[in-house]
């Protein structure tokens, strides 16, 4: 590499002198300034920001492909504190809660092979909140949050069901999902319908035994009398 270029990031940029700079732009006075400084600073700038990027939608990609259940909201209006205290909230369930562009949310919905929602139909910025262990958990605990924090908007989400396609949800639907009991009251519901049964069962046959015991106490009676 001869004195007339320099190496920036792989790339061979040529030299293209310096720039005269008049007294009235700097210092009141002439400065020779060197403008390939500028474009190295530009080059490791976009190169920051274009890996930033990729970053950002590799982590969106790696919880998408994990979550059961994401839920698009506004946290337009919350103080820094109130987002704290709702993030500390969904942490106490495995729940993620991401703030990202919507152009860098769309790109990684679709690496994941979603395309039935587009996140820059809402407006203002989104947040993505993720459930991996329960799919009504993240609906729940947000909209117990929106009760006392009016600035919390539910905007929409998603339900995964496995290899299939998500089903999309509207705020509406979203609300709807909330209502619905979690998984640890569903298997409690369950088991209890379970046990229901069984215990009549048992008592059926503990009743049925005590009879017949009254029954066989009575013929021995007779029979010694």
């Amino acid at each position: 590499m001869d004195s007339g270029s320099m190496l920036i990031t792989g790339c061979l940029i040529p030299r293209r002198g310096y720039q005269k700079v008049e007294p009235s732009i700097m210092a009141h006075e002439s400065v020779e300034v060197c403008t390939d400084f500028f474009i190295y600073v530009e080059l490791i700038f976009m190169a920051r920001k274009k890996e930033s990027k990729q970053v950002i939608i590799a982590q969106l990609r790696e919880r998408l492909a994990e979550a059961r259940s994401v839920i698009f909201v506004s946290l337009k209006g919350l103080k820094v504190k109130e987002t704290e205290e709702l993030r500390r909230n969904l942490r106490t369930e495995h729940i993620d809660c991401m703030m990202a562009k919507k152009t860098l949310i769309r790109k990684s919905l679709e690496d994941n092979g979603v395309t039935n929602v587009d996140p820059k139909k809402y407006e203002g910025e989104v947040a993505l909140v993720c459930g991996y262990d329960d799919e009504v958990a993240p609906a729940r605990l947000l909209a117990l949050f929106a009760k006392t924090h009016d600035a919390l908007k539910l905007l929409g989400g998603l339900m995964f069901k496995g290899g299939e396609a998500p089903m999309a949800m509207d705020a509406v639907q979203v609300k709807r999902l909330s209502l619905l009991p979690s998984q640890s009251e569903l298997r409690g519901k369950v088991i209890g319908s379970l046990v229901s049964p069984l215990r009549g069962l048992v008592s059926v046959l503990c009743g049925n035994a005590r009879s017949l015991v009254v029954v066989l106490n009575a013929i021995k009676n007779a029979k010694s009398s």
